[in-house]
């Protein structure tokens, strides 16, 4: 059973949690404390960010579940300096999430008001690889906590983000560097810099435990005709509303074949 006096601090781990009936029940459990659907909440809280941010839908990119997480917990964590890093196979909407959030903090020049007071975000980028070392992951810290010491005595509020690509290759690296983030992520707010890993596979614990982990699942048939339709409406909402039953039939046909 729940403490109710704790029941706060389950929002927080909701989108952390990566089964869909796990979510179920921590959800069954919740709604006994709240007058209204738990799930009322984070998803108030998602659609709020990410319907201000700059989403190419010309582009027939589908804001999914799965997308819409993604860019939520990101931005909550770049925005507050909690290290964070993404895990999913290719195709999941990690590179995707941090294009999109590059994109949409752009300080002044924000389409929004929200966005326009939360800087622009500047990055710092590390490519993971078999070859990687501790070293060069260390100096593409050092020169974002130097921006971000340059921007106090410039007063702005610019955001400083390292970007870490393919974390997982890094980890097949016989240099060992992933020994160094401990060391990176686990230092005061003032010597700190916001952190973006990415990896298609998942991680050794012990070595990243410093950072807020997010998996992403496979989807089911309802994420992928969710993710149909989403990707229909970017293009045109009648197509959507026209073929809506033609996507569900599509999908469940699709899914008894590979099964």
């Amino acid at each position: 059973m729940i403490d109710i006096k704790k029941k706060k601090m389950y929002k927080l781990y909701y989108l952390r949690i990566n089964e869909k009936k796990d979510r179920q029940g921590l959800v069954s459990e919740l709604n006994k404390f709240y007058d209204k659907n738990f799930l009322i909440i984070p998803e108030a809280e998602i659609l709020k960010i990410t319907s201000q941010m700059e989403i190419e839908k010309e582009k027939g990119i589908a804001l999914n579940r799965t997308l819409k997480e993604n860019l939520f917990t990101c931005f909550t964590c770049i925005d507050n300096t909690v290290p964070i890093i993404i895990v999913g196979k290719p195709g999941t909407g990690k590179s995707l999430s941090f294009q999109i959030l590059f994109n949409t903090l752009k300080g002044e020049s924000s389409k929004t008001q929200f966005f326009r007071e939360r800087g622009k975000l500047y990055r710092y980028y590390y490519q993971g690889s078999e070859t990687s070392t501790s070293e060069g992951i260390k100096k593409v810290f050092e020169k974002a906590h130097k921006a971000k010491k340059d921007n106090k005595e410039k007063n702005n509020n610019n955001i400083n983000l390292v970007f870490f690509d393919e974390m997982g290759l890094a980890e097949r690296s016989s240099n060992n560097p992933l020994k160094i983030i401990h060391f990176l992520l686990e230092k005061d707010e003032e010597n700190s810099v916001p952190f973006l890993g990415i990896s298609n596979w998942r991680l050794d614990a012990a070595k990243i435990n410093r950072a807020l982990n997010l998996s992403i699942t496979d989807y089911d048939v309802q994420d992928l005709e969710d993710t149909a339709i989403a990707i229909a409406k970017a293009y045109d909402s009648n197509i959507a509303n026209t073929y809506e039953d033609f996507f569900t039939l599509l999908l469940e046909r699709i899914v008894i074949i590979f099964n």
